[in-house]
């Protein structure tokens, strides 16, 4: 049927009828079921991709259309993949986010998205687009709220992820939307292929394959700043698969500031972990251990002193009401009744 032209006349359809969402709705679907073979792309119209993508963006607001200009764009990105790439401009790109996030409750239409970003990732360049214009915390919270009992979408966006995982700025955006735990969530659902894209994920981004959550992954991967930002909102005695927490990794990896960060904020080490550093190693962190004890006891006398001038400064305000508010015994008495 491609070759005897139905690419071209459905493209014909849609450019006439691109704002009639019920005939997008089909005829995006049957380029979708069309273009599956991988070597047809000579029969598709240079046009293709563009014309679907504007008729996605001229439909957004129906579900139905939304979701096969989603199927047809992502088979197009497979077999017409530079007439695909020249259509994923950064406009387009972030329009596609803002339709996203429509529907971002949406089981079906989220996993169509993430095969969509599964096959465009094939290309190097649009990758890393996909990475620095925030798709990660998409993708990530898509999996969130996808229905478990989908397979197939939380495949696909997993497969998403995994195409992902190799892009320089993968890890601590992941370890940013909290993902580590959302991929671990996952993995423990479902047989088969998703847990072979999670195990997959952690060995091309190269995160430590026994981390649990976020913050034990940006312990050891990722600067700082992000282990700052990530660390209110985590369990910071949380440990890996072999029992070690946050701390003891970044004591395992030299990373200084990071023990000193965590120690700061509460965290233990395991003293079995410093004992099996080599001495060098010992005698280096055993200084981020002290300076991070230090800021620590520092930190809890200067809460301490808040607390306790706060309280007296409490006393004396209910002081002056109680002397120079007219009638406010009877109301404390009142109180009383």
């Amino acid at each position: 049927m491609v070759e005897r032209g139905a690419a071209t006349i459905l493209c014909k359809v849609l450019k006439k009828n691109d704002k009639d969402c019920r005939i997008v709705w089909k005829a995006t679907s049957a380029l979708w079921n069309l273009c599956r073979p991988h070597d047809i792309g000579q029969y598709i119209p240079d046009n293709c991709p563009s014309l679907v993508f504007s008729c996605l963006i001229r439909n957004s607001t129906s579900s139905r259309a939304t979701h096969t200009c989603l199927g047809a764009l992502s088979n197009l990105a497979l077999v017409c993949p530079e007439a695909f790439k020249r259509c994923m401009t950064r406009s387009n790109m972030r329009q596609l986010l803002t339709i996203i996030q429509r529907y971002k409750f949406a089981s079906e239409i989220c996993g169509h998205f993430g095969a969509l970003v599964a096959n465009m990732s094939v290309c190097a360049e649009l990758a890393a687009a996909c990475v620095e214009m925030g798709y990660i915390d998409v993708l990530v919270h898509c999996l969130k709220t996808a229905d478990i009992d989908n397979e197939e979408a939380n495949k696909h966006l997993v497969a998403a992820l995994h195409n992902l995982s190799d892009i320089n700025e993968f890890t601590p955006r992941l370890c940013l939307a909290y993902g580590v735990e959302c991929l671990r969530n996952i993995q423990e659902s479902f047989d088969g292929e998703i847990p072979e894209f999670v195990a997959g994920i952690f060995e091309l981004g190269g995160l430590p394959t026994s981390c649990t959550t976020s913050l034990q992954v940006a312990a050891v991967c990722c600067d700082i700043t992000v282990v700052v930002d990530i660390l209110k909102n985590s369990d910071i005695d949380a440990v890996t698969f072999d029992e070690k927490s946050a701390c003891d990794l970044a004591l395992e990896n030299s990373c200084e500031d990071v023990v000193e960060l965590l120690l700061g904020a509460g965290a233990q080490f395991n003293k079995n972990v410093f004992e099996s550093l080599d001495e060098d190693t010992q005698i280096k962190m055993s200084r981020c251990v002290r300076r991070g004890n230090n800021l620590r006891v520092t930190s809890q006398n200067r809460m301490q002193a808040i607390v306790t001038r706060t309280s007296k400064m409490v006393c004396d305000v209910g002081q002056v009401v109680t002397e120079f508010i007219p009638g406010v015994e009877l109301l404390l008495v009142m109180e009383t009744l």
